[in-house]
């Protein structure tokens, strides 16, 4: 199997990747956590390419992170991204739903302490 997709922003360090579907469209997009700068979310659709190389998404913490899950925080059916930063609070981003902007750009929920390096 090959890989035919790279990220296109740049050569920063990727910690951590997880799929999953946080626009509800049915075909599982890709977020990253990235070692000194934000976690982003690449698109995917299936009607032009199979997967963005631009993001669709990034935080503006951008604090750099190590680690990413696809969860349902708040219980309301859409996916959540939870990261873990480096050096920093971690933090979960909440998804505004299909009628919102996709993701909160700033941490909604933040640890009361810092991860280790």
């Amino acid at each position: 199997m090959s890989i035919a997709w790279t990220e296109a922003a740049d050569n920063r360090q990727i910690y951590e990747f997880a799929w999953g579907d946080w626009d509800a469209d049915g075909d599982l997009d890709l977020g990253l956590a990235r070692q000194s700068d934000s976690c982003r979310v690449y698109d995917n659709s299936l009607a032009v390419v199979p997967l963005a190389t631009s993001p669709a998404w990034s935080d503006t913490d951008a604090v750099g992170y190590r680690g990413i899950a696809w969860i349902d925080e708040d219980g309301d059916g859409d996916l959540d991204l939870a990261a873990t930063a480096n050096n920093s609070n971690d933090r979960i981003f909440t998804n505004l739903g299909p009628t919102g902007t996709g993701l909160s750009t700033t941490g909604g929920w933040l640890s009361s302490g810092t991860s280790p390096s």
